[in-house]
C-alpha cells in the first residue's frame, strides 16, 4: 500500500491540495473532502486522511467541545493529553467516524483511525509577534516570525487540470479578481448545508435526552421533598444527603456484601424505611411545635452528619460498581447518547405513576392527603398523625434511594451527589413546595434548562442557571405553577 505524503510549508501562502491516489475503482478524491466531512462533527477540531484502499484518518479532538461533553458525563480527567486518551472519548469519535462515513462513498470510507489526538491549546497574546518575545538589551535581534512566501512553480503546458469536488487541481490559491456580478456563490450542494442543520438537530436531541433524564431523577428527589412539606411542614434541606445514603447503601449490599442484585436493592428499600422512621422519631418528632428556623437548622445539621458517617465508611475518593444499566451508546435520529438514559426516564416515570396511584386510590395515601389538608380534622376522624409522618418519611426515603441509585449508575458514586441533591429546591419551587405533579413538571424543566444553557452558551452559567429560574418563578408566581395559594387574616 502507497502512501501520499505531503510537505508542510513554513509560509503564510498556500499550497497545492493534497491528493490521494486512486483506489482499485480509479476513483480520484480530495483528502479535503473527506476532512471536511469529518470536521462537520463538533467534537473534531483538525482531521488528516490519507491512504489509498484503507483510509485512515488522523483526528485531533476539539478541547472545549469535549471538555465540556466530558464535564457533562463527569468523566475525571487531569490534562487533555488524559482527555483524548479515555475510551469514552474515543468511543465517542467512532460514532462520529461512522456518520461521516455514512456520506462517502463505499472506496473512500475511513477504515481505521489510531485514536484521538490533543489539539495545541492556544498560546496567551504577547506584546511581540514572536514566540520568545522582544529581544533583551543584551540580546541580539530575533528572525522575523515568517520568512515570505515560497516562489510558486509557473504552469507547464502538458500540466493536467482534473475537476476535484471543491477545488481544482494546482489552481488552489487562485481566485478571479473582479468577482461575477452578484458576488461569488457557493454551490448548490454547500449553500442548503444539510450537515451543520443535520449537527445542530442531533445536538438539540441529545441535549434533551440528557435534560430529561437529569430531571427525571430531579423529580424522584423532590418527590419526597414534598411529601415531607405536606404532612409535616417541614422544609427538609438533607435531601441530597438522603441520595448519597441510599446510593451508598445499594453500593454496599451489591458489591461489598456481593448480594444478587435484587436482593440489594430490597435491602437498599427496607434501610431507607428504617433510617426515614428513626429520623422522624428521634430527631423530628421531638421538634414537634417549635418554629421552623429551629427545624431548618436541625435538618441542616442532620445532613452534614450524613454526609460525615458516609465519608467516614466509604471514604471521599469516589467508588466504582458495576452497571446496574446498559452503558453501550446508541443513536437516534443522528443523535448519540449513552442507553442507560432510557432506562433511568423509564424508571422514573413509573416510580413517579405508582406514588400517584397511591395517592389517590389507596387508603394510606387518601390518609396523608387528609392530613396534609388539616391535622385536627384527621384526628377527629380517627387518623394516627403520627404513624402518618412515619410513612411520609419512608416513603421520602425511598424515593431518594432510587433517585441516588439511578445517579450513581449513569455518574459515579461519591460526595458529589449532595450537590445535584442541591437542584431539588429549583423544582420544587418551580412545582408548588405541596404539588406533587409539580415535581413532574419541574423535574424536566430545571433539567432541561440546565443542559440547554451549557450546550449552547456555556458550562459555567449553566450551574447557576437553574437558581436564577427559581429567583424569577418567586417574583412571578411565589407558591409555584401548581402550588395552593393560601390566604391568611392578620
Amino acid at each position: 500500500m502507497t502512501r501520499a505524503t505531503s510537505r508542510t510549508a513554513t509560509s503564510s501562502s498556500s499550497t497545492a491540495p493534497r491528493t490521494c491516489s486512486p483506489p482499485p475503482d480509479g476513483t480520484r478524491f480530495s483528502s479535503a473532502f473527506i476532512e471536511n466531512k469529518l470536521k462537520f462533527s463538533p467534537y473534531v477540531e483538525e482531521a488528516v486522511a490519507f491512504g489509498t484502499t484503507d483510509i485512515t484518518a488522523m483526528i485531533t479532538i476539539d478541547p472545549a467541545t469535549v471538555g465540556s461533553w466530558a464535564e457533562h458525563e463527569r468523566l475525571g480527567y487531569t490534562t487533555y493529553t488524559d482527555l483524548a486518551g479515555n475510551d469514552q472519548v474515543a468511543e465517542l469519535l467512532k460514532q462520529e467516524v461512522h456518520r461521516a462515513n455514512a456520506e462517502l462513498p463505499e472506496s473512500i470510507k475511513v477504515k481505521h483511525f489510531p485514536g484521538a489526538l490533543q489539539a495545541a491549546r492556544p498560546r496567551r497574546r504577547r506584546d511581540h509577534p514572536h514566540p520568545q518575545g522582544p529581544p533583551q538589551r543584551h540580546q541580539r535581534a530575533l528572525r522575523r516570525p515568517h520568512r515570505g512566501a515560497r516562489p510558486r512553480r509557473r504552469p507547464r503546458e502538458h500540466d493536467q487540470h482534473r475537476l476535484l469536488p471543491g477545488r481544482h487541481l494546482d489552481q488552489a490559491g487562485h481566485h478571479p479578481r473582479h468577482p461575477p456580478p452578484g458576488g461569488i456563490r457557493a454551490p448548490a450542494t454547500q449553500q442548503a448545508a444539510p450537515g451543520l442543520e443535520w449537527s445542530a438537530m442531533s445536538n438539540f436531541l441529545t441535549q434533551t435526552i440528557y435534560g430529561v433524564s437529569d430531571g427525571a431523577i430531579l423529580a424522584l428527589a423532590a418527590l419526597g421533598f414534598v411529601l415531607i412539606y405536606k404532612s409535616t411542614g417541614v422544609i427538609n434541606f438533607a435531601r441530597g444527603e438522603f441520595l448519597l445514603i441510599g446510593a451508598y447503601t445499594v453500593y454496599a449490599a451489591f458489591v461489598v456484601f456481593q448480594l444478587p442484585l435484587v436482593l440489594a436493592v430490597v435491602v437498599g428499600i427496607l434501610f431507607a424505611i428504617l433510617m426515614g422512621v428513626l429520623i422522624e422519631r428521634l430527631i423530628l418528632r421531638p421538634l414537634v411545635g417549635e418554629n421552623a428556623i429551629s427545624v431548618i437548622m436541625v435538618t441542616i445539621g442532620l445532613a452534614a452528619v450524613l454526609k460525615a458517617v458516609a465519608q467516614l465508611f466509604f471514604g471521599t475518593r469516589a467508588v466504582t460498581q458495576p452497571a446496574l444499566l446498559p452503558r453501550t451508546t446508541i443513536e437516534f435520529a443522528g443523535a448519540t447518547f449513552p442507553l442507560n438514559r432510557i432506562p433511568v426516564i423509564v424508571i422514573a416515570a413509573v416510580v413517579l405513576t405508582l406514588f400517584t396511584l397511591f395517592f389517590q386510590r389507596s387508603r394510606h395515601g387518601i390518609a396523608m392527603r387528609a392530613v396534609a389538608d388539616d391535622q385536627q380534622a384527621a384526628l377527629t376522624l380517627g387518623i394516627s398523625v403520627r404513624r402518618i409522618f412515619a410513612m411520609a418519611r419512608a416513603l421520602a426515603a425511598v424515593s431518594a434511594l432510587i433517585g441516588g441509585v439511578l445517579l450513581g449508575d449513569i455518574t459515579e458514586v461519591s460526595s458529589r451527589l449532595t450537590t445535584f441533591g442541591l437542584l431539588v429546591f429549583p423544582v420544587v419551587i418551580l412545582g408548588g413546595l405541596d404539588s406533587v405533579p409539580g415535581t413532574i413538571v419541574g423535574g424536566p424543566v430545571i433539567g432541561l434548562s440546565g443542559q440547554y444553557v451549557s450546550s449552547y452558551w456555556d458550562p459555567g452559567p449553566a450551574q447557576i442557571a437553574p437558581y436564577l429560574l427559581l429567583v424569577a418563578i418567586l417574583l412571578v408566581r411565589p407558591y409555584g405553577l401548581f402550588g395552593e395559594t393560601r390566604i391568611e387574616r392578620v
